[in-house]
């Protein structure tokens, strides 16, 4: 099989698949809530942190490469430790090394 960094390149098909499915505007990116609505989550505060990781240009938007980067960062492919500092990068919303309550 072909790989493309951790996933297969069929995967990264399936995710282009994906992609476009929660384009509702069919823009080329996904807002917010096109997001808030493909993840089956309400518009929280978390979610919106999430989406803002993903948005690497800032633009309020991401596109189909910033997509696959965040897909990359939680794949079945990535160890413990990759997915769990994913995660923690979520919820560590000032970047301080730590989760507050607040956060």
């Amino acid at each position: 099989a072909e790989y493309m960094g951790r996933l297969e390149f069929s995967d990264v098909e399936s995710l282009l698949a994906r992609f476009v499915e929660i384009d509702l505007d069919k823009s080329g990116t996904v807002g917010l809530n096109e997001f808030a609505m493909a993840l089956g989550l309400p518009l929280t505060p978390a979610v919106e942190h999430l989406f803002d990781i993903l948005d690497s240009h800032h633009r309020g938007r991401i596109d189909f490469r910033e997509f696959l980067v965040g897909m990359l960062g939680v794949s079945e492919s990535c160890s413990g430790r990759d997915v769990v500092s994913f995660a923690f990068s979520v919820f560590d919303k000032d970047g301080d090394g730590r989760v507050a309550f607040d956060e």
